[in-house]
């Protein structure tokens, strides 16, 4: 014999299987698809077309955007454009200098002064597009996370690196993890994600804490600001 739903019944039941097979994430989350299309970080350089420095900073610059699939390169000459000169001066301002200093890279929400040479400085400017992962090799959640960056996370933003910290053996590692999650009044947990300027700490599935360093990296890659340090 069929049993007969009462219309509130009915509805409950229409949403659930909406939900199930719909995966429309609840809440405003960013919605995680394995296999998206490769999006861009862009990296923008401030110069002065007459200075030595600037010019060692735009050819670094140039060999970075050609052999990291995935970034953008995208060159400012404060002399010729008078709204970069005005845009650099407010963005060192809001990072708490006094005056701007050129060469300046931009990305992800963060921002490098000074180029001397890439043996000198490549790594602080690489550090812009670089995210810190603190992991135990013990940790089930930490396994779980590390799939997450290879399968979902690395094929979207190729240009993006992560950098991985394994606590168990590594003390200074240990300590900058404990101190990253104390700076956000929090106990310390694992997994920790360090990326622009912004602390995530534990792991609770792709689709919750994945879907939360998406929505980071996707903010971060299209913030054209630093952030206030």
């Amino acid at each position: 014999m069929n049993t007969l739903l009462a219309p509130s019944s009915r509805f409950i039941l229409c949403l659930a299987v909406f939900v199930c097979y719909t995966d429309v994430p609840l809440w405003g989350q960013t919605r995680v698809v394995p296999g998206s299309p490769a999006e861009t970080i862009r990296i923008e350089v401030f110069l002065r077309g007459d200075s030595d420095l600037c010019e060692g900073a735009r050819q670094y610059a140039q060999q970075l955007g050609q052999r990291t699939r995935g970034l953008e390169v995208v060159f400012h000459d404060v002399l010729k454009d008078r709204e970069q000169l005005k845009r650099l001066w407010t963005l060192a301002r809001e990072s708490g200098r006094d005056k701007p200093v050129v060469p300046a890279f931009l990305c992800c929400s963060q921002i490098h002064y000074g180029f001397t040479s890439e043996e000198e400085n490549g790594a602080d400017v690489e550090n812009l597009f670089t995210a810190d992962v603190y992991t135990r090799s013990s940790c089930p959640r930490c396994q779980s996370a590390k799939r997450f960056i290879s399968s979902t996370l690395q094929p979207r933003w190729p240009a993006l690196r992560f950098r991985f910290y394994e606590i168990t053996y590594d003390t200074a590692a240990r300590q900058r993890y404990e101190e990253l999650c104390r700076s956000q009044g929090k106990v310390p947990g694992l997994p920790t994600l360090h990326f622009a300027g912004q602390v995530i700490i534990g792991y609770q599935g792709d689709h919750i804490t994945g879907a939360q360093w998406a929505s980071l990296i996707e903010r971060a890659a299209a913030d054209r600001e630093p952030r206030t340090r």
